[in-house]
């Protein structure tokens, strides 16, 4: 989890030299490597690379590569949909529900729904037309995360349909709070539901061997997400959990999606669409994708639209110093009104100098995205209550504009 943790940590608080150096544990007894022990040494001093792994003597840092899967023809003997049934947590929502169909269409026509809530008058809808097709559908009001409640209702799906022969876990709750506000409590209700309901379903599969166990995760456990470290803590531990059964010789895929357009939790905070470069899959598309990692044997993909950002125009390109100093705070004020009329979706000369950013559209997290852009363009620290603290345009440029100018006197200072 601590993988999800830190780059969200990064996002929110960039002025803190967050570091994860992962050390082989081995077996409890065996010493660690001195190349290990210095890169230890090396990392709490700040001088180690922000995320490592050592194994013995070797040491791995994560980077992005082009890759091709080889799709191959499945084992018949992967799933046998004759016998016995799927089992999908977060079945009553939209994702569980495309989910219900896709197993369907692959031949597994006995499922098991469930949903911490029970079934609402949509998903009972939705369940009578997967019933029309064919299928035998089973509905739990159960919470993974409780172990009890989870047995009982596995023990009582098993005495109707049969043995259990694969899960899909995508049970979760998306709930925002900053690193530096929210509480432990809230970050565990995010966390609950997907890090115990995992292990709840892992541990079931100790005494019930299954075909495939999928776990439903998301692409911030790679990326970080601003405000939602909790969630993103959540699926990095999905990921990790995936590699561990994989290591163990157990069936595993944790698949990171993207936000989606059509349904699901990132409807309900828009900004998290609107405030990156990441454009919105259809939760169609995301099965195709789950379709080709499982025939691609991963245990681990992430399956994300990205459209990359397009070339900054002369004037927001050129750098600030090289501006004389007289023209430097319209230059720093018409960077900022662009940069904020991109993410409130509207016309730049409409805001107004003196009115909250928050009132044209800025909300906490396009707040985050807009601090940013502006600390990646200025090249300077800023603090992440930066719109707290200079809620309209004019604080806003006034502040960086006087930090500007510091950096400047101080740079002009040191070259005499």
């Amino acid at each position: 989890m601590l993988w999800g943790l830190s780059r969200t940590l990064r996002l929110e608080h960039p002025e803190i030299p967050c570091r994860v150096i992962d050390i082989d544990p081995g077996d409890g007894d065996a010493m660690l490597s001195a190349d290990a022990l210095t890169a230890l040494t090396r990392g709490l001093n700040g001088h180690s690379p922000r995320e490592s792994v050592w194994r013995g003597n070797q040491c791995y840092v994560p980077s992005l590569a082009s890759h091709e899967y080889a799709i191959r023809a499945r084992q018949s003997a992967a799933v046998s949909p004759a016998a016995g049934f799927y089992l999908i947590s977060g079945g009553f929502g939209a994702f569980g529900l495309h989910l219900a169909h896709w197993l369907i269409r692959r031949g597994i026509n006995t499922l098991v729904l469930m949903g911490r809530s029970g079934a609402g008058d949509t998903a009972r809808q939705a369940i009578t037309g997967l019933e029309q097709l064919g299928a035998r559908i089973g509905s739990y009001a159960v919470d993974v995360a409780d172990p009890e409640a989870l047995q009982r209702a596995v023990s009582h799906a098993e005495a109707a349909f049969g043995p259990l022969t694969g899960i899909i876990h995508g049970a979760g709750i998306l709930r925002g709070g900053w690193l530096s506000h929210a509480g432990g409590a809230a970050h565990y209700e995010t966390l609950r539901p997907k890090v115990v309901g995992a292990m709840n379903l892992h541990a079931i599969t100790r005494q019930r061997p299954v075909a495939e166990f999928i776990l439903i995760s998301s692409a911030s456990s790679v990326l970080g997400l601003s405000r939602y470290a909790g969630y993103a803590a959540a699926n990095a531990y999905l990921d990790a959990l995936a590699w561990m059964r994989r290591g163990a010789g157990l069936p595993a895929l944790s698949i990171g999606f993207g936000p989606f357009s059509d349904a699901g939790m990132a409807l309900s905070e828009p900004s998290l669409v609107n405030s990156t470069c990441l454009p919105a899959l259809t939760m169609a598309e995301g099965i195709q994708w789950l379709s080709r990692a499982l025939d691609a044997g991963a245990a681990h993909l992430i399956a994300m639209a990205y459209a990359a950002p397009q070339p900054a125009d002369a004037a927001s390109s050129t750098p600030v110093s090289s501006i004389a100093a007289p023209w430097r705070a319209s230059q720093v004020m018409d960077f900022i009104r662009r940069q904020a009329a991109d993410l409130a979706g509207c016309d730049g000369h409409r805001l107004s100098l003196r009115r909250p950013l928050r009132d044209a559209g800025i909300d906490s997290l396009t707040g985050v995205e807009l601090r940013n852009r502006l600390q990646r363009h200025f090249s300077i620290p800023l603090p992440v209550t930066l719109l707290w603290d200079y809620p309209t345009l004019a604080e806003l440029a006034a502040f960086i504009h006087e930090r500007l100018q510091m950096t400047y006197s101080y740079g002009e200072n040191c070259n005499e």
